[in-house]
C-alpha cells in the first residue's frame, strides 16, 4: 500500500481544476522546478499527459520516461514515485472514479501497470485540454467523448496480446544525446540499437508520435543551445557547427523548437 493515497483533483504542485463531472476531473498541474516527489498513489485511476518540461516515473520496477505530448495511464492505488526534471514541468490529469470505469469494464481490460500510450493519445489529450479551457454548450458530452477514446487506447495496451513499447525505444534518445552533433543516418542509428533500420522507423513513428528525423534535430537543437552558453561563440558559429547550412535556418528551427531566437536565448 502506498505512504499516501491522493483524493480527485490532488497532486504535489501547483493544481488547478479545469473540469469536474460525471466521475471525470481534469486538472493542469504545474511544478516550477525540478523535485523529487515522495511514494505516493491516487485513489482514482488516471491518465496524464506531460505539456511542457520533462519528467519520468517508477513504480520500483520500471522507469517511464516523459517528454512533452506523451500521454500514460495509471490504475487506482498504484504505488509509484515521480521526478520532476530541472526547469519544471506542466501536465495535464484526467481522473476516472471508480464509478465511472464500472461501466466500460466488460468491453475489455485495463493495464494492471503504468503504461505509456501509442502516439494518437496526444491528439486525443491536446482535443480534450482544449474543451475543458473554456465551458461551452456541448462540453460534457466532449470533454467524457475524448476521455472515453484515451480509455479505449489503454484498453487496447492492456489487452492480452498486445504491442508494448520496445524497451530499446528508450537506447533512442541515449544514442543520438551522445553524439547530437553527428549526420547519423537510419542504418547507423538501427546498428547502435542492434534493430532493423525499418524496425527502428516505423516504432519511432509509432510511440514518439513523430520521425526519427526530428528527435535528432531536437538533440541537435539542445546542443546548439549549450554551446550559445559558452562565451566567444558568435550566433553564426554555433549554427555552422552544429550543421546548419546558414545562420537563418538555424534561427528558424531553433525558435520552432524552443519558442524563441538563438539571439534571445543567450541574452536571457
Amino acid at each position: 500500500m502506498a505512504t499516501a493515497a491522493l483524493t480527485a483533483g490532488s497532486f504535489y504542485g501547483h493544481t488547478q481544476v479545469r473540469y469536474r463531472a460525471s466521475g471525470l476531473t481534469v486538472a493542469e498541474v504545474e511544478h516550477r522546478a525540478g523535485r523529487v516527489l515522495p511514494e505516493h498513489a491516487h485513489e482514482h485511476a488516471f491518465f496524464n499527459v506531460l505539456v511542457a518540461g520533462g519528467y519520468h516515473e517508477s513504480d520500483g520496477r520500471r522507469v517511464l520516461r516523459y517528454r512533452p505530448g506523451v500521454v500514460g495511464f495509471h490504475p487506482a492505488f498504484l504505488t509509484h514515485r515521480d521526478q520532476v526534471d530541472e526547469g519544471g514541468g506542466r501536465f495535464l490529469t484526467v481522473e476516472m472514479s471508480a464509478g465511472w470505469l464500472d461501466r466500460t469494464r466488460e468491453v475489455g481490460p485495463l493495464p494492471e501497470r503504468a503504461a505509456l500510450l501509442p502516439a494518437p493519445a496526444a491528439w486525443i489529450a491536446r482535443r480534450l485540454r482544449e474543451e475543458c479551457a473554456t465551458p461551452a454548450a456541448g462540453q460534457a458530452l466532449a470533454v467524457e467523448a475524448l476521455a472515453t477514446e484515451l480509455l479505449v487506447l489503454a484498453m487496447r495496451e492492456g489487452a492480452p496480446g498486445a504491442a508494448r513499447r520496445p524497451r530499446w525505444l528508450g537506447g533512442v534518445r541515449e544514442t543520438l544525446e551522445a553524439q547530437p552533433l553527428r549526420r547519423w543516418t537510419l542504418s547507423e542509428v538501427a546498428a547502435a540499437l542492434g534493430v532493423h533500420p525499418v524496425h527502428l522507423a516505423r516504432a519511432v513513428r509509432r510511440w514518439e508520435g513523430r520521425p526519427l528525423g526530428d528527435l535528432a534535430r531536437e538533440a541537435r537543437i539542445r546542443a546548439a543551445a549549450r554551446l550559445l552558453e559558452e562565451k566567444g561563440r558568435s550566433v553564426a558559429d554555433v549554427a555552422a557547427q552544429a550543421g546548419f547550412a546558414d545562420q537563418s535556418h538555424f534561427t528558424r528551427v531553433f525558435r520552432r523548437l524552443t519558442g524563441t531566437t538563438p539571439a534571445a536565448y543567450r541574452r536571457r
